[in-house]
């Protein structure tokens, strides 16, 4: 048993997930059936790269350069 794990923790990379996947904050308080949109944010914990793209992102954005996904920009990194 992994010390500190609980079902619980579930319900955490559920949303963590989702939200990285693209999966708008209404629909995954739906489907985890949190009361809130401000529950959800507290279980949504987003992974350090996937905010260091969307920076990235928004970089582009700026610059006015063609973006390319997070999935896509984290396999060439090395």
């Amino acid at each position: 048993m992994l010390e500190g794990y609980t079902w619980h923790c579930n319900r955490h990379t559920f949303a963590s997930r989702l939200v990285m996947a693209g999966v708008d904050l209404l629909t995954v308080q739906r489907r985890g059936g949190w009361r809130t949109v401000g529950m959800v944010t507290r279980y949504a914990h987003l992974a350090p790269h996937h905010l260091r793209a969307a920076v990235e992102r928004l970089s582009g954005v700026e610059l006015g350069v063609n973006l390319v996904s997070p999935a896509a920009a984290d396999t060439t990194r090395v």
